[in-house]
């Protein structure tokens, strides 16, 4: 999950929520005629990235002083990847294919038993990439798409968009182009160069505020995370650049 700290306590915007908006800000690709006939997989793929984890059930949700863990917290856990691909398998090996390329993206490095899970997962990679005859090149390409609009979902549900209309780095998109983000103004946002097929779309986030700071237990937070009333905030996103570099 992301936790944002406000006024009003935490607000908690869920793995799954997150990944649907990914998957939206995808939606909107416009070069999605190249992904020739994956294109709905591939939104999938992107919508389902994280969805082996569940704050509503999952029990590693609090840090050590009683507040929620933020995604960023969470430690490697080989039983989560490994549901995170068999649900993804159950589905389409070409979304297997990039859920594998994600968790190394995420895990690669971080600890032995996470540098080994990852590097197993090659063989695995190899075998569907013949199957689906898809070169590593391909595939590469294809899940950097992925981690594009991750990136993205993740800045805007943490609040990360620059003020004064500065330029943030999102990151490096499927054709080898770095994307920067702007925010034109309170709600507004406009990425350079503009990625998308539409001049201007909106979407909506999803998150749930709870007052209480700190929790005895998990099973008291799940209980406040279930009956926390929704807001849903809506971020337009709009070409407002075109060919021009913005200048700031």
């Amino acid at each position: 999950m992301i936790v944002n700290y406000t006024k009003k306590g935490w607000q908690i915007i869920t793995q799954r929520a997150h990944g649907l908006i990914a998957a939206e800000i995808c939606s909107h690709w416009q070069l999605h005629a190249s992904f020739e006939g994956r294109w709905l997989e591939t939104i999938i793929a992107v919508a389902e990235h994280d969805d082996a984890y569940n704050e509503f059930d999952d029990d590693d949700v609090l840090n050590d002083q009683g507040g929620p863990m933020n995604f960023n917290m969470r430690p490697f856990k080989k039983n989560f990847c490994d549901t995170l691909i068999s649900m993804a398998l159950s589905k389409s090996k070409y979304i297997a294919l990039l859920i594998t390329h994600h968790i190394q993206f995420l895990y690669s490095g971080k600890s032995g038993a996470a540098t080994n899970y990852c590097k197993a997962l090659k063989k695995w990679q190899l075998e569907w990439r013949k199957d689906l005859k898809l070169s590593k090149e391909d595939v590469e390409s294809r899940y950097r798409l992925l981690q594009w609009c991750d990136a993205l979902s993740l800045i805007i549900c943490q609040n990360h968009q620059p003020p004064e209309q500065r330029k943030l780095d999102i990151s490096i998109g499927p054709n080898g182009k770095l994307y920067k983000l702007i925010q034109v103004e309170n709600g507004v946002l406009s990425v350079y160069p503009w990625p998308f097929a539409k001049p201007q779309f909106s979407l909506l986030i999803e998150s749930r505020f709870i007052e209480t700071l700190y929790f005895n237990n998990v099973s008291s937070f799940h209980k406040q995370l279930r009956a926390a009333a929704v807001q849903n905030t809506r971020i337009t996103f709009s070409n407002k650049y075109g060919a021009s570099d913005p200048v700031t």
